[in-house]
């Protein structure tokens, strides 16, 4: 075999693995997925609307504020979680990025 076949073999090689496709990384499953029924969420925004369907053209039913508490019936979707502000007596749904799961004390920054 000729030094240039060497060199061009090699070369179809290194190509053909590099473009081979590299597995992604497992991502985390977001807060919502993990929105267990009996646990709670705390609101860590100023405040957030609750609406009566998983969607923010749904028909608003209420707002809920910094450090309000809501009992999660669980998830409703990627982005949304189904609870009750007991509080206000409000039930709904809420997105899932402004609240936090769990029974936290929060601090305002």
């Amino acid at each position: 075999m000729s030094r240039r076949s060497i060199v061009l073999l090699a070369a179809a090689s290194w190509l053909t693995l590099a473009a081979a496709p590299v597995a992604a990384e497992p991502q985390p499953a977001p807060a919502s997925h993990t929105a267990v029924r009996g646990t709670t969420c705390t609101v860590i925004v100023d405040s957030a609307v609750v609406r009566d369907k998983p969607r923010t053209s749904a028909t608003a039913l209420g707002v809920v504020h910094f450090g309000d508490i809501c009992h999660v019936h669980g998830p409703a979707n990627g982005r949304w979680i189904k609870g009750t502000f007991t509080s206000r007596a409000l039930a709904g749904y809420i997105r899932a990025d402004l609240v936090s799961l769990g029974t936290e004390n929060l601090t305002r920054t």
